[in-house]
């Protein structure tokens, strides 16, 4: 039987979450979930990240347990095909995009389509598991430091959500121009970075929550409200820059392309082979031999190139 795979990332929530809803159309789903061995080894990973993940994936597991789930987590490396599960937007970026001209309109209407609920149970068919167990690996054993703050933030959907009500309830008031001292950062600032890093919470329910807290406020407290446009303005500034790398990234892929002393050498043999062929009969010889095939398809590639 065919079954379609969700891999959570850095959206460890059912709530508002397009891929489990889509999965769910076609059939039965395997939640997985990779712990990406290559990721835990990075110089800017710590401890505490790897704990606030484990708390998540122990609320996310205890969700889909009392949906008659089960997620599946493993060890290793992310094989490169997985990568493109994540075809629908968790920031309202839109990868391959040539130029960010379009970046914010697509930004805007991701915001403002309604969340998506979490299936119910009737519509959910769970895929057992291909693998046999595998235990989750220890810290130590990802080459992560022992020592884990014990003031930390704590990980989870419940966590990030309680968070999220107590920024629009009241440290709201003290964001704007508290962010910025070190003495007034920690009472004035959201604390909700790793909850929109690791999707306990998704971006679109944050900026409507804080947009239905912010037409409230307008009437209550103008200050109070300045805090919030502030705050979201700095949503829209990160994903702009997030829109912004993701461009960058492309276009740095065809500057590289360019810059290959192979593509250039071809493209100049290309050349050279097509001032060769002057008449019609050479050119319908070369395509029974199949030579004209491979080179209209280099000539497509080397386009653009000039």
């Amino acid at each position: 039987m065919s079954y379609s795979v969700v891999l959570f990332k850095r959206d460890l929530r059912l709530h508002d979450h397009a891929p489990l809803v889509e999965a769910t159309t076609h059939g039965p789903v395997l939640c997985l979930y990779v712990i990406d061995t290559s990721l835990w080894v990075q110089t800017d990973a710590a401890r505490q990240h790897f704990e606030f993940v484990l708390e998540s994936l122990r609320e996310l597991a205890k969700a889909l347990r009392a949906l008659g789930g089960r997620l599946h987590v493993r060890t290793g490396e992310v094989p490169e095909v997985l990568a493109q599960l994540q075809a629908l937007a968790q920031f309202g970026v839109v990868r391959g995009l040539k130029d960010r001209k379009h970046g914010q309109s697509h930004w805007t209407a991701h915001i403002q389509t309604p969340q998506l609920p979490c299936p119910e149970p009737s519509a959910l068919q769970f895929q057992p598991s291909p693998w046999p167990a595998q235990p989750v690996p220890s810290a130590q054993k990802l080459g992560l430091g022992a020592f884990d703050p014990p003031q930390r933030q704590r990980g989870g959907r419940s966590a990030g959500l309680a968070m999220l009500a107590e920024f629009l309830n009241d440290r709201c008031r003290h964001y704007r121009g508290g962010i910025s001292s070190p003495l007034s950062a920690p009472s004035a600032c959201s604390h909700l970075s790793p909850y929109l890093t690791f999707g306990c919470l998704s971006l679109r329910e944050v900026v409507q929550a804080t947009d239905t807290q912010l037409r409230q406020l307008k009437a209550q407290s103008a200050y109070a409200a300045k805090g919030l446009e502030a705050f979201l303005s700095r949503l829209l500034w990160h994903c702009h820059f997030i829109q912004k790398l993701a461009t960058r990234a492309a276009k740095d892929r065809l500057h590289s392309l360019r810059r290959d002393p192979q593509v250039r050498a071809g493209k100049a043999a290309i050349v050279e082979k097509h001032a060769s062929r002057s008449t019609q009969g050479e050119r319908a010889a070369a395509t029974r031999r199949g030579r004209l095939a491979s080179t209209a398809t280099s000539t497509q590639l080397s386009l653009g190139f000039d």
